[in-house]
């Protein structure tokens, strides 16, 4: 899990069909001695994740990525230049397990990461 450790985040505004929310990255994250250390850069995988575990806390379920039609990094992000961003995410059903996804991570006028993809409850694995 990235929340608290990598970002927080806040709720913006909420409609039956998606959230607004405004994301703070933490600049102190070890994440950012690797990933570079004179220049940090935010990875995508970690703006994927975080717009994973985002829909989850929302729709208080478990989702997982099935499909990504398309994910877009539209900018480098540096969390010392800028460590707030808006998550604009739309949300539309496909049946009682799945869901498209429209997501888009800006700051300001500056747009960062572009994703249209589905997502489906997490199936629980048990031990037998």
């Amino acid at each position: 899990m990235l929340i608290d450790s990598f970002f927080t985040y806040s709720i913006k505004s909420k409609t039956e069909t998606g959230f607004v929310a405004e994301l703070t990255l933490k600049t102190d994250s070890p994440v950012y001695q690797g990933h570079f250390p004179q220049m940090p850069v935010t990875p995508g995988v970690c703006q994927v994740q975080m717009l994973k575990e985002v829909l989850s806390e929302q729709l208080k379920a478990d989702y997982q990525l099935m499909k990504a039609r398309d994910v877009k990094f539209l900018n480098l992000i540096n969390p010392n230049e800028s460590n707030v961003f808006l998550l604009d995410v739309g949300i539309k059903p496909i049946d009682d397990s799945s869901i498209n996804v429209t997501a888009l991570m800006h700051s300001d006028d500056t747009k960062c990461m572009k994703v249209r993809a589905t997502y489906s409850l997490a199936k629980t694995h048990r031990d037998g």
